[in-house]
């Protein structure tokens, strides 16, 4: 057999009663293991999850840290009512941005890159806000009626985007 060991029933296929039909050499086999042992490492590491929720929506134990990002107080809301652990208005777009936003003087996708170039010189506070997904979860809490198009999901995306180190 020289330097190749052959190895069967190491494999999914092989098999040690099929008398060696499915024999696979060690190197095989290690490459393998580590294949499989470095997709364990990846789907064991914690991910970060940043999720956004309707601030009318009940709150759920999976919600973890839940930070209204809205300017305005949401309408019909009663302060001590809400359950929520932080606010940080200073990651809403500006009023203006909303304003225009609202009126349809711009759709989303300019809406969008607008509140980004916004986010750009807002770094620093959005830095404890990543931190916060990269312990749990983090829920962006918001009013919007649009579940698909609103600025929570642009901050999410843009959150998951920030890197904590310069």
């Amino acid at each position: 057999m020289g330097s190749k060991i052959l190895v069967s029933a190491c494999l999914p296929g092989g098999d040690a009663r099929n008398n060696g039909s499915k024999k696979t050499s060690l190197q095989q086999v290690l490459a393998r293991w580590r294949h499989v042992h470095q997709h364990k490492q990846v789907m064991e590491r914690k991910p970060e999850m940043i999720q956004c929720k309707r601030v009318y929506d009940a709150p759920s134990g999976q919600d973890g840290y839940r930070v209204l990002v809205d300017r305005l107080w949401p309408r019909g809301v009663k302060k001590t009512d809400l359950n929520y652990d932080e606010w940080f208005k200073d990651l809403a777009p500006s009023s203006e941005l909303r304003k225009a936003f609202h009126a349809d003087v711009l759709d989303f996708a300019a809406f969008r890159e607008a509140y980004l170039a916004e986010l750009a010189d807002k770094r620093e506070t959005g830095l404890p806000l990543k931190a916060k997904s990269k312990s749990g979860v983090l829920t962006l809490l918001y009013a919007a009626k649009d579940t698909r198009q609103n600025h929570a999901l642009v901050l999410a995306q843009w959150l998951e985007s920030l890197s904590i180190s310069k």
